[in-house]
């Protein structure tokens, strides 16, 4: 006996081949119907007799795509239609829209090894892809994620390739960013000049000049990197000084996990971050042993590290001399991470020697994540590519709020439902570029995570310029936050903690309620109240905000303030050293 089900299936299951995955079971089963997209995430009709149907939803719901996160699965009967065959049809972009945004992913081992095959058309071809790795949010300009709403729109795609997305059995099906050689993007060489350099393979090329020690920059997924062979000192110190960046460490990218293993310590989950689907940066212990230019992460011990995350990366590596590039984001200091060619040639000139550009548009820049592994698991030091807009789930529903973040290292956060989606990583925002780039990526996402605008929550701290970010948006109401007691909150929320604990909040300085500025507090409470239990001692800040980025002053206007005239007469215990007066 025949019986149809309408199935809803909920969470990231948009550009990671779950239409095939569905259009596959259905054919395993011999089951008919239809798979779509929608606003809300996949639906299915489908039908068929009892114990296949059965199979069929065990299956979807144990055996999904690597890239996909399943939140919710609905099934509801529904009237047999008598299909004759299963198909996908096209998307349903009407409705209130429950998706969860796809992330970029690193290239899979699949689309290497074609990439690698001399008899393959796309052998050595930059921007191979399938429905299990790729551009994914970089590259959107509107939901459901089809093609046409992406920027490889712009990219009509070939016979073969053509073939590949219609066939429901090919690991392309449906694959957006589909492309090659014949079809899809292509790289550029361009001088310090900004002129084209003219040549049959300006990949090969690109390369010849960091072999030189030259400095190239590169774009990638979600932006450019400045790069050059992070064994050549001279390269590494030229990137310093032309970049302004005097001491503050630089990441870099090896070829192989092996080539890491040479330089730094390397443990079983730290190896496994570095090679998953989402390929961040992660900060490990360097080898005393270990050959890199000590410019890179100078008078520390430890590194920041990642392995090549997309196809053009790997082709860097391949039939060069060099095994390690400094891969460090090519954003002038305090300004966003640049990602089109107008910024490019404009905010780097005279830093970069080279730039190695594609043309497949980057709708939505995002750096590189940052993690560091603890005790307790991964510690996110930046969360942004693989990862954004990944929501987080939590127990209480959030519909509604979103929260501004706070002027240093920011990110927003939107909820939605029993779900927080957490921005792309900002910045400071100390001027109009920054503010504007905040602007762009909220405006997208609370477009595509359509949520009624109820309440805005942001810094007590009267100065900070989210508050002018917020004169450009409706909200119902605005709630302001102590800054460390947000702090406090966060950590209770990550670590699943309800109801009233102690916190103790080491952090710099944030607004009191009181006027004045804390720093160092000890709080009893939850997420809605809290007592102020003790803190340091006030104390004045020479420079006033100039004390937040300069620690110094802080440390000059304690002992000022606690030892005064005293100071050139106060017993030996109280004098400082030769060392510690060149701290202070």
């Amino acid at each position: 006996m025949l019986r149809a089900v309408k199935v809803s299936v909920q969470g990231r299951v948009q550009g990671v081949g779950f239409r095939p995955f569905v259009f596959g079971l259905a054919e395993k089963y011999s089951l008919v119907g239809t798979v779509q997209n929608n606003m809300d995430g996949v639906k299915i009709h489908i039908e068929g007799d009892e114990q296949s149907l059965h199979a069929f939803l065990s299956d979807l719901e144990t055996k999904p795509p690597r890239l996909s996160k399943i939140n919710k699965i609905i099934v509801n009967e529904a009237k047999v239609k008598q299909y004759s065959t299963f198909s996908i049809i096209s998307s349903e972009r009407s409705g209130t829209s429950m998706l969860v945004i796809p992330i970029d992913s690193a290239v899979c081992e699949d689309c290497l090894q074609e990439m690698n095959n001399p008899t393959d058309f796309r052998y050595r071809y930059p921007f191979i892809n399938c429905t299990q790795c790729g551009p994914r949010y970089t590259i959107i300009r509107e939901l459901p994620y089809d093609r046409p709403y992406t920027t490889m729109g712009d990219f009509h795609m070939c016979p073969d390739c053509l073939t590949e997305y219609e066939n429901p059995l090919n690991r392309r099906h449906h694959a957006q960013p589909i492309a090659c050689p014949k079809c899809g993007p292509q790289i550029s060489l361009f001088d310090g000049t900004g002129n084209l350099v003219e040549l049959n393979d300006p990949l090969a090329e690109g390369i010849r000049m960091l072999e030189l020690g030259k400095i190239v920059a590169v774009k990638g997924i979600g932006g450019y990197h400045l790069c050059c062979d992070a064994r050549n000192v001279k390269a590494v110190e030229q990137l310093r000084i032309r970049k302004k960046r005097k001491v503050r460490p630089l990441a870099v990218m090896a070829s192989t996990l092996e080539e890491i293993q040479r330089f730094a310590d390397v443990n079983e989950e730290e190896a496994l971050l570095l090679q998953s689907p989402e390929a961040p940066i992660v900060v490990l212990r360097k080898k005393k042993s270990g050959d890199l230019a000590e410019e890179i992460a100078p008078g520390m011990e430890t590194i920041g590290v990642m392995l090549p995350y997309s196809p053009l990366h790997h082709l860097l590596f391949d039939k060069s001399a060099v095994s390690c590039l400094v891969m460090t984001s090519a954003n002038p200091s305090g300004l966003p991470m640049i990602f089109n060619e107008d910024q490019v040639f404009h905010y780097l000139n005279e830093i970069a020697d080279y730039y190695l550009i594609h043309n497949r548009e980057i709708l939505h820049p995002v750096d590189d994540s940052v993690i560091q592994w603890s005790n307790q698991g991964p510690d996110f030091l930046r969360r942004s590519r693989g990862y954004v807009p990944d929501p987080l789930p939590i127990q209480s529903d959030v519909t509604g709020i979103v929260a501004f973040g706070g002027q240093q290292k920011n990110t927003f956060s939107i909820g939605r439902n029993q779900q927080i989606f957490i921005g792309p990583h900002i910045g400071d925002l100390e001027n109009i570029e920054t503010i504007d780039h905040f602007k762009h990526e909220l405006d997208h996402l609370l477009k595509w995570i359509d949520i009624p605008k109820d309440t805005a929550v942001i810094d007590a701290h009267p100065s900070y310029l989210n508050r002018t970010i917020l004169n450009d948006y409706h909200f119902s109401e605005i709630l302001e936050v102590q800054h460390h007691h947000a702090h406090m909150a966060a950590c209770m929320g990550e670590n699943d903690l309800y109801g009233d604990t102690y916190g103790i909040i080491l952090d710099g300085t944030g607004y009191g309620t009181d006027g004045c500025i804390w720093g160092f507090e000890i709080f009893y409470g939850g997420y809605t109240q809290y007592k102020r239990l003790g803190h340091l001692r006030y104390t004045p800040l020479p420079g006033v905000e100039k004390a937040i980025k300069e620690p110094w002053r802080n440390a000059v206007g304690m002992l000022i303030s606690l030892l005064g005239k005293r100071e050139k007469t106060t017993p030996s215990r109280f004098s400082l050293t030769k060392k510690q007066r060149l701290i202070f």
